[in-house]
């Protein structure tokens, strides 16, 4: 996790393996009322496989697999910050 200066926390990686091997994922989250915004950028060609590479990536990679696999991390990350921000308020979980 990178702040930058005091900025907004953000994370970069590249997925190393798989079918999304050489994928560019950013999150980056900001204040928002209520809570924390969190933006999720993925940059990526899609697999070198000739003729349906593409296609593969644009309609199930990455509307099934890439879509899923963030929206349940995404949640996971608020169930700990939640947790987390609950045990520094003094309320017992």
């Amino acid at each position: 996790v990178h702040a930058g200066n005091g900025g907004p926390p953000w994370i970069r990686y590249r997925h190393i393996r798989g079918i999304t091997r050489r994928m560019d994922v950013l999150w980056a989250f900001r204040d928002a009322p209520g809570g924390t915004m969190a933006t999720i950028l993925h940059m990526w060609n899609g697999p070198p496989w000739p003729v349906i590479g593409q296609v593969a990536a644009r309609r199930v990679i990455g509307p099934v697999f890439v879509h899923g696999i963030a929206a349940r991390t995404l949640a996971g990350l608020a169930r700990v910050a939640e947790r987390s921000a609950g045990s520094t308020s003094g309320r017992n979980e």
